[in-house]
């Protein structure tokens, strides 16, 4: 499942390689382009992107710009089964943040 902020151009689909793939599309909505990728061992089950309130000041002293919050659930298995197991070391059940700086 994954549900986006809203005007955002960019896409972040799960998947079970250990990574998450941030994507771009570009402004004539006929390709993407990888921005990047964030380390998530196991199995994504969902994503959800959240926009962080301007002003909001972060435990280590930087206020907010314009950040996105990336939460992401992960797994050992898939959410509807048992189709795919990932048992390499770091792989858990739980959740994953991210803070996504500003586009730029």
């Amino acid at each position: 499942m994954h549900q986006s902020t809203q005007h955002r151009s960019h896409c972040d689909p799960g998947s079970w390689d250990g990574q998450i793939k941030l994507w771009k599309l570009d402004q004539k909505l006929k390709s993407f382009s990888l921005v990047g990728c964030l380390n998530a061992p196991g199995v994504i089950n969902s994503i959800q992107l959240l926009s962080v309130p301007k002003g909001v000041t972060y435990s280590w002293g930087e206020t907010n710009k314009d950040s996105v919050l990336l939460v992401a659930g992960v797994g050992r298995e898939t959410r509807m089964g048992r189709w795919i197991v990932v048992k390499e070391s770091g792989s858990f059940n739980g959740s994953l943040s991210f803070i996504l700086p500003p586009r730029t």
